[in-house]
């Protein structure tokens, strides 16, 4: 680490075609590897790129913005856009997981993974059950449907299935409200089935238990940020404050993307690694 305010940059796109030796590349990557093998308590925040490579779309337009925004707002949940959920989770079943899922997979197998955050929705995790089982989805999943009137019905559907079940009535609430009314109780009623999905506009939602926070912000010697331009707030303040936590205890903090971090990320990072996310993937296990 050179610098202890500012990030070493490196550009795994000059490692890959050759131009390693270009302002120290390839040995600045051996030194971020040799302290990468030393940690032991890793926290991953995970975005669209570490899933690219699997066929799973980032939303990017054809002039590079990304437009989830748009897809992905409370006000168009129309059955347009249960359309595109079902499509997206046949497309992701038949997907298989990428080198980046199997390096943190590795990480998990060996006690070392601690949690990986991650904004996706396409549960490619699930392939990979050490993985799974270290695995917080912070925007939902795509092959889970929520009652609106009661959380805690939950139904894993089909991706064959689920235009069929969106917004059909909820065969808990049924259930319940029947036995109800055959006691002589007051019906309350039965809620619709809607995608587990955070949309923008929908607030945010508390998916991680405080004392896995705890847990985290104690322990973590290391921190990656991958395929994420952290553009969204609550998995940004939870980056930062992740990233506060490694520095702390003198850990490791690294970004891996094609584009560079938020400004204020700045000084809190070790080392920018500008590139696909399965090549840092490679490289870093070489």
């Amino acid at each position: 680490m050179e610098d202890a305010r500012w990030p070493s940059y490196l550009d795994i796109r000059q490692l890959t075609v050759g131009c390693g030796h270009l302002a120290g590349q390839v040995e600045r990557f051996t030194a971020l590897r040799e302290i990468f093998s030393t940690r032991k308590k890793i926290a991953v925040v995970s975005g669209a790129g570490i899933s690219v490579n699997a066929g799973i779309p980032d939303f990017r337009n054809s002039s590079g913005r990304n437009c989830s925004r748009n897809l992905f707002d409370v006000r168009v949940n129309s059955s347009d856009f249960h359309k595109m959920i079902s499509n997206m989770g046949t497309r992701a079943s038949q997907a298989e997981p990428t080198k980046f899922h199997h390096l943190l997979n590795g990480f998990a197998r060996t006690d070392r993974l601690l949690c990986n955050l991650t904004q996706n929705i396409d549960c490619l995790e699930d392939k990979l059950p050490s993985l799974s089982n270290k695995t917080v989805q912070l925007h939902g999943r795509l092959d889970t449907l929520v009652c609106q009137r009661r959380s805690s019905h939950v139904f894993q559907v089909a991706p064959e299935d689920f235009q069929a079940r969106i917004i059909s009535p909820c065969s808990d609430c049924e259930a319940a409200d029947k036995e109800r009314v055959q006691m002589g109780k007051r019906s309350h009623g039965v809620g619709v089935l809607q995608s587990k999905i955070l949309l923008y506009g929908t607030g945010p939602e508390s998916v991680i238990g405080d004392k896995l926070l705890d847990e985290l912000f104690q322990k973590v010697d290391a921190v990656i940020i991958a395929g994420t331009r952290l553009q969204i707030k609550s998995p940004n303040r939870l980056a930062a404050e992740l990233c506060r936590a490694a520095k702390w205890r003198n850990g490791l903090t690294v970004w891996v993307n094609k584009e560079p971090p938020p400004r204020e990320f700045e000084s809190l990072l070790d080392y920018v690694t500008l590139g696909d996310c399965d090549e840092f993937a490679s490289l870093i296990t070489v």
